[in-house]
């Protein structure tokens, strides 16, 4: 694990809210509509992570990188 999802991991706990943490992008329609998870498969610079957000059912996922800190 990259000391940066680790650090999201820890961050997370610690708050106790916010998008779930997955090793994969959720495939189309696993999500619900506005459901939110962040991927951790560095794919993304490493100042950002992935965010997907649901589309609902039959509906494509939004990926997006968006930055750690925001």
């Amino acid at each position: 694990m990259t000391r940066g999802a680790l650090l999201i991991l820890c961050l997370s706990a610690l708050v106790g809210c916010g998008p779930p943490l997955v090793d994969k992008v959720p495939d189309k329609g696993a999500l619900r509509q506005g459901q939110q998870v962040i991927v951790t498969d560095d794919s993304c610079p490493p100042s950002e992570m992935k965010l997907v957000t649901g589309g609902g059912f039959g509906q494509s996922n939004e990926v997006e990188c968006v930055p750690k800190f925001r």
